[in-house]
């Protein structure tokens, strides 16, 4: 099937339900702890502050940062050093990755089906998942990595359907890249020839071939990065004992291992709804074929994906974030399980008919929705907007590139923290001796201060004090 006019309302809907969910806080001010800290840190970098295998929070915060690798770092730099130091550009590269991966997506679409007709299907799922359109306006490092893993897919595909030893090898610089942007939760792509060999029925040769293949080339950036920079393997050796061993021992953010199961449940509700609808539909119309339960296609997109959520039981330290490129693959086996059915749908569709008519209106005016609510948020504070307000006022007092004290409460929120430096190279330091100028704690705190004097400015959420 050629690709037709009739298909772009249906591009134009997944687009507009996007933008839609991104629009307050697409260029308005605001992001998770871990966006605003990653966006701190790339920034520096772009700047000078720090190097790829010595990256740089703060001045006296995290001065040698090793809780990640380093590649989705050195990539937002370098928008950095193109565009600017602009709070949009954290906003504008999230959003670039989630642009990347859907074109992506329709990439592996197209070569699995040879289908451009529904080429819109699998982003239609993809952007009913409620943590997609979270995660895009938040700077995550997942959004990189979720690059690499789809892009390591997409070759994978095409070595599946025309053998070539050159796609295997870009799928495992892929894989490399994407360890290299968030760790280990990128290597669930080399079970991608194990499911191949399970759902395609291929020879265990081929198989064993093709894994071999793709690890070889997985670790042979890691030997050439490794003899040209040395520096690498002490950065990713601090990796592994302050990220990964502490937070396997140590570090617990949920009660049950299985958590990350039942957030992957409750995150797939509205592709399931949509999946029983098309079905019911369908029912409705009489095509009611029996169904080959075997799509060995979408089996594999599903098991793929499982593959990227299941090892992180592994550990008590989880976040529905850490399964963000798994979602692509899922989202891709809802739509090949509903191919048929979506095409029975679409066939029957007539571009004459009034219902047509109102969805391509409706589409393409919420685009011009999202468009001004885009536009009307910008420059305004979505997030933490007691903080950014506050932190505003206090740089017009302290001055940008300064060293100030704050309390215990002050020092543990890393948000704030990061703010103050991504913002204005602002450091908070502890109380020292001798005393700084200025000391910046909560208002709610209520403290007394002998040798301060509290400086009356219309502040909500802090207090900023004066050494006397």
């Amino acid at each position: 099937m050629k690709w037709h006019s009739k298909n772009l309302p249906f591009y134009a809907f997944v687009i507009a339900f996007f933008l839609l969910m991104l629009a307050p806080y697409l260029l308005s001010h605001g992001m998770f702890m871990d966006g605003i800290m990653y966006a701190t840190i790339s920034n520096n970098l772009a700047n000078g502050i720090g190097s790829v295998f010595d990256l740089k929070f703060t001045d006296v915060s995290l001065v040698h940062f090793r809780e990640h690798p380093p590649m989705a770092f050195w990539i937002e730099s370098l928008f950095y050093r193109l565009f600017g130091d602009s709070y949009l550009i954290e906003k504008l590269y999230s959003a670039t990755t989630y642009i990347l991966t859907g074109l992506l997506i329709r990439k592996i679409w197209i070569q699995l089906t040879k289908d451009k007709t529904l080429g819109w299907l699998p982003l239609l799922f993809w952007v009913s998942i409620p943590i997609i359109t979270q995660a895009a306006r938040n700077n995550l490092l997942e959004n990189t990595l979720m690059i690499f893993t789809t892009a390591a897919v997409y070759f994978l595909i095409k070595n599946i359907k025309q053998p070539k030893t050159l796609d295997l090898f870009l799928a495992g610089i892929c894989i490399y890249m994407g360890f290299m942007s968030k760790g280990f939760v990128a290597l669930f792509i080399w079970s991608f020839p194990f499911w191949v060999f399970i759902f395609y029925r291929t020879t265990i040769s081929s198989f064993l071939k093709n894994l071999s293949l793709l690890l070889i080339f997985t670790f042979l950036p890691f030997v050439i990065i490794s003899l040209l920079f040395p520096e690498s393997l002490v950065y990713l050796k601090d990796y592994f004992e302050v990220q990964v061993a502490n937070s396997l021992k140590n570090v617990a953010t949920v009660d049950s291992r299985f958590w990350i199961v039942g957030k992957l449940l409750k995150e797939l509700i509205t592709p399931g709804i949509i999946t029983a609808i098309v079905l019911l539909i369908n029912y409705l119309l009489k095509n009611v074929k029996p169904k080959n339960a075997f799509n060995k296609e979408a089996l594999l997109f599903l098991a793929l994906g499982i593959s990227g959520v299941l090892p992180i039981i592994i550990s008590l330290k989880q976040s529905g974030f850490y399964s963000i490129p798994a979602y692509v693959f899922i989202s891709l086996a809802f739509a090949l399980f509903l191919k048929d059915e979506v095409n029975f749908l679409y066939l029957k569709l007539k571009v004459n008919h009034w219902g047509y008519k109102l969805f391509k209106s409706i589409s393409y005016l919420a685009i011009a929705i999202g468009i001004a609510l885009t536009v009307i948020n910008s420059n305004t504070n979505s997030r933490d907007k007691e903080k950014l307000n506050d932190i505003a006022i206090i740089e017009t007092i302290i001055g940008q590139k300064s060293y100030i004290e704050g309390n215990n409460e002050i020092l543990k929120d890393w948000t704030v923290l990061a703010y103050l430096y991504r913002y204005y190279k602002i450091n908070i330091i502890s109380v020292s001796t001798p005393s700084k100028q200025y000391y910046l704690t909560l208002k709610s705190l209520d403290e007394s201060l002998p040798n301060y004097t509290p400086i009356a400015l219309n502040l909500t959420y802090f207090q900023l004090y004066e050494h006397k």
